[in-house]
């Protein structure tokens, strides 16, 4: 059960048996494979750090930054190094297409590596538009979440005075009007019925 697995690293005290149990299994498993992992921690850092390969560039900073982080995290050595396709959509954003035409009228080898300060740039500048323009649609979808909020806290309000075993025969009849009102006025295209 989910309070057995909650309390398999915690510190509290119990008497419960299962807890107990659990926390003795995990301890002996921790302890068996964090002999492995201390190992294979060491060999990485003997090979020179983790070397993190990225084979293109997302449109978030944020997340190429987090994939830099896994090599070298906590002093520990290690590397970084993305390769980006012309093709890739970033780079279409980019402008990929003038940038091959670049290198062909300088009669580079298509298998060739381009290392450009100015692709860097142009890819960040890509990724902050991108950046901008996500958080403009999270802005606008803010707005409608906002009046949703609205709507939620007077449902529940009622709701709450329901289980509150609240007098709801005003409420009722006043809302058997509203509707009574709408249908007609629907249905009778505004004209009086008498």
């Amino acid at each position: 059960p989910q309070y057995i697995l909650d309390n398999l690293d915690s510190f509290w005290e119990t008497d419960d048996e299962e807890v107990l149990a659990a926390r003795k299994v995990f301890k002996e498993l921790y302890d068996k494979y964090k002999v492995q992992t201390d190992e294979n921690a060491k060999k990485v850092i003997e090979a020179g750090g983790l070397f993190i390969v990225g084979t293109e560039r997302h449109e978030s900073r944020r997340i190429d930054n987090q994939l830099r982080g896994r090599a070298g995290r906590q002093g520990d050595p290690g590397e970084s190094r993305f390769f980006v396709s012309l093709s890739d959509n970033l780079m279409r954003l980019f402008g990929g297409e003038a940038i091959q035409r670049f290198a062909m009228r300088r009669n580079y080898d298509p298998d060739e590596v381009l290392e450009f300060s100015a692709v860097t740039r142009g890819i960040e500048r890509s990724q902050e538009r991108v950046e901008a323009n996500n958080f403009g649609i999270r802005k606008n979808v803010l707005k409608y979440d906002d009046v949703m909020n609205v709507q939620r806290n007077v449902i529940y309000k009622e709701r709450r005075a329901v289980l509150d075993g609240e007098d709801m025969k005003d409420n009722i009849q006043e809302m058997l009007k509203e509707f009574v009102d709408v249908t007609v006025e629907q249905y009778s295209n505004g004209k009086s019925i008498e």
